[in-house]
């Protein structure tokens, strides 16, 4: 290190902030970033938790490479994704303070990211897509007001998810102002898209139905939400599969319909390219990753094989 370069770090040091104090700033970097507010909250979440994990009164200078080696070493019990989660908003803190001038080198760049167990794709089976026919199916409470408008928005939910693939947070944060059921599509807004990418999905006609059940009057804000419009966050979304589906006996997680969404796209003879707009994949490797292997379709494809070669 050079006399200027040793200037430089040591008025680094001096000028150095506590983390804490700096997460304002941090979040708002995110926000200017077009980070979407869920993954700002987390990311600042994760800091602040590292930050604690240091001590009291932790400067950015106090992040170092084995400050952080340390600190993935407490987390090492974590799954692979949830340590990869943690990493990612380390390494992403450390850029923002490389933009403000608040350190001169990056400690993150070496991490020992976990490796991910690749999982197979897991689509409802037949029998549970019964079951949820089923329960969709059911006649809607009669007498009671509010029971009534939980199960048709709860029913809304489910038929969303599986018709269209959206995430979670995309189904909370859908307003009736991106639905267009004449023109049967809906827009998917940058504010909830991941990536911030805007999409727009085309909507099933049986889906077209279930959303025109919805009086006119009541179609103001969220599709899935509130009765006064507001959105519902993606975990209540999540509860209603915890929840409403569970107490009906069926067991599903939202996430696996967008599987099941996926693997019947390709079943019914979409292209790979249009999966992944429909999803909003930015890598096709990723929709790829949503598709089940198909047994039907790989016994047709070994029997077309001929008796004898040459």
């Amino acid at each position: 290190m050079d006399a200027e370069q040793t200037r430089v770090a040591q008025q680094v040091l001096v000028a150095s902030p506590a983390i804490l104090g700096t997460l304002a700033d941090y979040r708002a970097w995110l926000g200017g970033r077009k980070v979407r507010k869920r993954a700002v909250d987390t990311f600042a979440r994760e800091v602040r938790a590292f930050a604690v994990w240091l001590g009291d009164g932790a400067l950015v200078v106090d992040m170092t490479e084995g400050s952080i080696d340390r600190y993935q070493a407490t987390i090492a019990h974590l799954a692979p994704s949830t340590v990869g989660k943690k990493l990612s908003a380390l390494r992403s803190y450390v850029r923002f303070c490389l933009r403000r001038k608040l350190r001169t080198d990056d400690p993150t760049l070496d991490l020992d990211w976990p490796r991910r167990r690749k999982r197979l794709p897991r689509p409802l089976k037949a029998e549970e897509l019964q079951q949820l026919e089923h329960i969709l199916e059911r006649p809607a409470p009669v007498l009671d007001r509010k029971a009534r408008r939980l199960w048709f928005r709860n029913r809304r939910i489910v038929l969303l998810l599986l018709y269209t693939g959206l995430r979670r947070s995309e189904v909370a944060g859908l307003l009736w102002a991106d639905v267009y059921l004449t023109e049967r599509f809906l827009i998917v807004r940058e504010e909830t898209a991941k990536g911030g990418n805007e999409r727009t999905v085309v909507i099933h006609s049986r889906l077209v139905k279930e959303l025109q059940r919805t009086p006119v009057r009541e179609r103001r804000g969220a599709v899935a939400g509130h009765k006064d419009g507001r959105c519902l966050s993606h975990k209540s979304i999540g509860h209603i599969f915890e929840r409403w589906l569970a107490d009906e006996g069926l067991r599903i997680s939202a996430h696996r319909l967008r599987h099941t969404n996926a693997t019947e796209q390709l079943r019914s003879g979409a292209k790979m390219h249009q999966i992944q707009a429909n999803l909003g994949h930015s890598d096709i490797r990723t929709t790829q990753g949503y598709i089940a292997p198909m047994p039907d379709l790989q016994r047709s494809a070994i029997d077309g094989l001929p008796d004898r070669f040459g």
